[in-house]
């Protein structure tokens, strides 16, 4: 579990950014949303977040900023496999965000044109809100976080490491 202030690498602005790891779950979650990774500030609309059991679902997903920065937007899609690892990574390509899982994509979201501004922490396995939202059950490795567009469609995953990455 780590946190770390941001430094402006995770202020996207209006363009395009790559947020992506490699997780090992080893239990479903008992709570909600429990986070993956996640920049931004408290308060509806000032935060990116991966997560999984969105809502109580057991769904993994994202969570972005409506367009009037204002409020979040969830999208809960698919199930990490358990005792497994699983690529994840959420995309913003112009005006469309997406979630991959092991280099598919498990939805998007389209039309997006939140301006990205917010300079709080970079948090990785645990909630920005303290321990109402819990702690990541298992494992977090290969973090990376650009500002660009790495993938575009349906990829193979890195196996190998990805590169040196700037938060």
């Amino acid at each position: 579990l780590s946190s770390a202030a941001s430094s402006g690498g995770t202020n996207f602005g209006t363009g395009n950014f790559t947020m992506e790891c490699w997780v090992y779950p080893t239990v479903t979650p008992g709570t909600n949303w429990i986070p993956i990774m996640s920049v931004g500030a408290i308060g509806g609309g000032q935060e990116i977040r991966i997560g999984q059991n969105i809502n109580g679902t057991g769904k993994s997903g994202y969570l972005i900023p409506n367009n009037t920065n204002n409020a979040d937007v969830y999208s809960g899609v698919t199930t990490l496999t358990l005792n497994a690892w699983s690529h994840v990574a959420l995309v913003r390509n112009g005006s469309t965000v997406t979630y991959y899982v092991n280099g598919v994509s498990q939805g998007s979201t389209a039309s997006v044109s939140f301006n990205f501004t917010s300079t709080g922490n970079f948090l990785i396995g645990f909630d920005p809100y303290g321990a109402s939202d819990g702690y990541f059950p298992g494992y977090i490795t290969g973090v990376r976080v650009t500002k660009s567009a790495v993938y575009t469609g349906t990829f193979t995953v890195p196996t190998s490491q990805i590169g040196r990455a700037h938060v």
